[in-house]
């Protein structure tokens, strides 16, 4: 189990609660920790003291400090467990038993909705609560390839495998996958895009973890970031030529125009620009294609 912990004082002692039962439960700890102004990283490493676990300090970055915490892992596989998100030691039994039982390499479900009606909301426009309906026709088993890369295609810069929380990684699989650093807080989705051709995926329907939203600086969105993404994404899964591929492109170009005319500080009303308005229904449409070949795929898949 992977703690990466900066800047979170307020949330830590919560955590630590989390992190003991799994440890009693019999997941070894690795805290990876970055210097932080609250002293998070002392917290931390005075927990790590007390009740057991591997200590490091790294670089600030949240995938810089996830793949040294994967590096340093010797089980067979690994939970990243975010400060503020907690699982039940059940719940990651079931993770386990599934990644075993269909020798996936990584396994992904649903986040618990949260009680907050602004973050359920947020949360319920996640691709894997989109998607939720094809998903389903896959429970408990591995995803094909090519639908889980229609489904990625059509889902922009969200990561259709939701939230790191509610995952379990084979080890060995994440050592020699690293999660990129150049893309900021779209490092997971960049990831995924990158490996999807490259793992086996499963899915479980069930909910076993929740998500908390973490406002701050960090969370600002970067322009440079999203046109980095942007120019990942275009290299599709897609072969060269095809209908398809050409549908992802217009699609990107259609949302980097708009990043453009929204700019960092987007002016009252941009969006209803007769141009900008027209570009909107574009990227409307390369949606909806994407969407109906997710269909397609997924029951052209079902037995």
């Amino acid at each position: 189990m992977v703690v990466p912990v900066w800047q979170c004082a307020e949330r830590l002692q919560k955590h630590f609660e989390v992190v003991r039962r799994l440890a009693t439960a019999g997941c070894p700890t690795i805290w990876v920790c970055s210097w932080s102004e609250d002293g998070s990283h002392q917290l931390a490493k005075e927990e790590s003291e007390k009740c057991g676990g591997r200590y490091f300090l790294t670089p600030r970055g949240l995938y810089t400090s996830w793949n040294k915490g994967i590096q340093e892992s010797y089980t067979l596989y690994t939970y990243i467990s975010t400060v503020g998100e907690s699982i039940q030691p059940e719940g990651l039994a079931d993770l386990w038993n599934l990644i075993r039982k269909v020798e996936a390499d990584i396994v992904f479900s649903p986040p618990l909705l949260s009680s907050n009606e602004r973050d359920r909301r947020q949360i319920l426009r996640w691709p894997i609560y989109k998607n939720a309906q094809k998903l389903k026709v896959f429970d408990q088993k591995i995803i094909p390839t090519s639908l889980i890369g229609s489904i990625q295609s059509a889902s922009g810069f969200s990561c259709l495998l939701g939230s790191f929380s509610s995952c379990l990684c084979r080890t060995l699989f994440m050592k020699e996958h690293a999660f990129p650093t150049r893309f900021h807080h779209y490092g997971d989705t960049a990831w995924f895009s990158i490996n999807l051709t490259l793992g086996r995926f499963a899915y479980s329907h069930r909910a076993v973890a929740d998500f908390q939203f973490h406002d701050g600086p960090g969370r600002k969105i970067n322009p440079a970031h999203r046109r980095l993404f942007l120019r990942l994404i275009c290299r599709s899964t897609f072969r060269k030529g095809s209908f398809w591929r050409s549908v992802v492109l217009s699609y990107c170009l259609y949302v980097r125009y708009l990043d453009l005319k929204r700019g960092v500080r987007p002016k009252r009303y941009w969006y209803l620009n007769p141009k900008v308005f027209f570009i909107r229904i574009m990227r409307a449409i390369c949606e909806r294609l994407m969407s109906i070949r997710n269909v397609y795929l997924t029951y052209g898949f079902r037995k």
